[in-house]
């Protein structure tokens, strides 16, 4: 997923990288305060922008604000009735696993064994493009 950004110089790729890093925050901004009311959701807006995790994710440019969309992704994939979707959308927990490797046992738990075979399949994937 990284490979790209190392054949840029180190300024041009980190600029880049951020920029992805804040789109997908305002994506995950925008599908989880989607429907609340304006006031609501900019305060939510600002709150987030105002936590030192997100704030150390962003300067150091951390993997964390992936995996909050790629959650935050999954289950609006969920409330739409794609599992499948949103199993392969939460592949990309594996990249840091201890910090989200209850939500597919929650899944498990929650009866969705679609999106729990997709997260399966898809981290299954993913290791074995490791071991290339």
């Amino acid at each position: 997923m990284v490979v790209p950004f190392t054949l840029w110089p180190y300024p041009v790729a980190f600029a880049a990288w951020s920029l992805l890093l804040l789109s997908l925050l305002l994506l995950t901004w925008r599908l989880l305060a989607g429907a609340a009311p304006r006031l609501w959701r900019w305060s939510a807006l600002a709150a987030t922008l105002a936590l030192f995790p997100v704030l150390f994710a962003l300067v150091l440019g951390q993997v964390l604000i992936l995996e909050l969309a790629a959650v935050a992704g999954a289950w609006w994939m969920l409330s739409r009735g794609r599992q499948v979707a949103a199993g392969l959308l939460l592949t990309a927990i594996v990249f840091k696993p201890q910090v989200a490797f209850l939500v597919p046992l929650t899944l498990l738990v929650a009866g969705r064994r679609r999106a729990v075979a997709a997260w399966a399949a898809g981290s299954a994937a993913v290791a074995s493009l490791c071991l290339l």
